[in-house]
């Protein structure tokens, strides 16, 4: 008898037993369940924020050309305006000029007579100057507007790759 009352004091430990490993077992069960879960939870964040991000990257890159190049229009706009404003003064100032000189040059009319195709070969040589001055000033102009221009567009690049850079460290 005392090896049946062993014997069932025996299962009574090993089903105590059993049932503790079972609850073990379902426990950690239910704990992966909730870490599987957390995990897809998890996934899908990352993708929502690479989503996000390739759209936000396609934005700032149609921002950034747009910028670009309604900046550099503008920009040329404004040289323009600017050239066009400097070479009207210089022409006022030409036309004081040639006034005073055309004064000059009739004094000395009386003094000397010139001949027609020796006035129209000094008229020639100014016209030539004068042009060859506002060419000279229009491509300087253009290429500080061109230069300006770049120098402004590699500024929102490394800007934008800076914030990109940061972006993807943050998500990391």
């Amino acid at each position: 008898m005392d090896f049946i009352k062993k014997s069932i004091k025996q299962a009574h430990a090993d089903n105590a037993d059993l049932h503790c490993k079972c609850q073990s077992l379902d426990n950690r069960l239910l704990l992966l369940g909730k870490q599987l879960n957390t995990s897809q939870e998890e996934v899908q964040e990352w993708k929502r924020r690479f989503e996000k991000l390739g759209s936000d990257y396609k934005s700032l890159e149609e921002k950034s050309s747009s910028l670009s190049y309604q900046g550099s229009k503008k920009e040329a706009a404004d040289w323009r305006s600017k050239f066009d404003e400097l070479t009207s003064q210089k022409a006022n100032k030409d036309h004081i000029q040639e006034n005073a000189t055309s004064k000059h040059r009739s004094i000395s009319v009386e003094a000397r007579f010139l001949t027609p195709k020796e006035e129209a070969v000094d008229w020639i040589r100014k016209h030539d100057a004068a042009l060859n001055e506002s060419k000279g000033s229009n491509a300087l102009v253009q290429e500080l507007a061109i230069k300006q221009a770049q120098e402004r567009e590699d500024a929102i690049r490394a800007d934008f790759s800076s914030a990109m850079a940061l972006k993807v460290c943050v998500q990391y």
